[in-house]
């Protein structure tokens, strides 16, 4: 596929005679993303949604940041990218906290019931982590409108150390009983 002197797409299928597809200009820049979006998918590469010229790569417990009409890449770990402030980061810092935010660590935690002690809600809330996902249980009036996943708020929480385990649920016995 490629886009010719006037503007059009034009498929090369073999063994036949190519004919060009008219399309207008924000079509073209839709299918110019969505080919971009499934080679970055394919190649294991994020782009920072506030400028996709910053793609960032992640390499073990460190992150890789491309600026790719430079070609500078900077390498940094979510411990150093979480332990700066923002007064005069630079982009490519920001791209590497905003993949880190993306793509949190799992939280590792027991199957069980927490209680959140009042992180940035007015009222308690409860979570619960069942077969390695979170979900939310509440305790006292709950908004209509949630804005944070059952994760996120385990993970505030878990980093403010304001999770508290209050049930942890054992494992189910798929043994029959034997020993």
């Amino acid at each position: 596929m490629e886009i010719n002197d006037e503007e059009q797409i034009v498929f090369a299928v073999p063994n036949r005679p190519t004919s060009p597809v008219w399309m207008k200009p924000d079509e073209r820049v839709a299918l110019r993303e969505f080919f971009r979006a499934e080679e970055d998918e394919r190649l294991g590469r994020w782009r920072w949604p506030e400028n996709p010229e910053y793609v960032v790569y992640r390499a073990d417990d460190d992150a890789r940041v491309l600026h790719e009409p430079s070609g500078q890449v900077w390498v940094i770990t979510r411990r150093a990218v979480n332990g700066a402030t923002y007064g005069g980061i630079q982009d490519w810092h920001r791209a590497a906290r905003a993949f880190f935010d993306a793509h949190p660590d799992p939280l590792d935690m027991p199957d069980g019931i927490y209680m959140v002690n009042k992180t940035f809600h007015p009222y308690e809330r409860l979570v619960q982590r069942r077969r390695g996902k979170w979900l939310h249980l509440y305790r006292g009036d709950a908004p209509q409108h949630e804005t944070h996943t059952a994760e996120q708020v385990a993970r505030i929480a878990a980093k403010e150390g304001r999770l508290t385990p209050l049930v942890q649920v054992p494992e189910p016995d798929t043994t029959g009983g034997a020993s």
